[in-house]
């Protein structure tokens, strides 16, 4: 996905704030990235490796 500031012809310092466009963009952007968070959480091999390291940071902080 492309950022709709790429070109935009409003574009100046601080705009994102107020632009309606980007706001959407930004909205979607954390909305996929919550969905692939929740996709690895989810994940067995993910969460396998999750208590792994875990496991070993635990051991090397004793």
């Amino acid at each position: 996905m492309r950022a709709p500031c790429k070109g935009c012809d409003r574009r100046t310092p601080g705009c994102h704030s107020v632009c309606a466009d980007y706001r959407a963009y930004s909205e979607e952007c954390a909305a996929r990235r919550e969905k692939r968070r929740l996709e690895l959480a989810n994940s067995p091999e993910t969460s396998e490796t999750w208590q792994k390291n875990t496991w070993r940071k635990a051991k090397e902080n004793r």
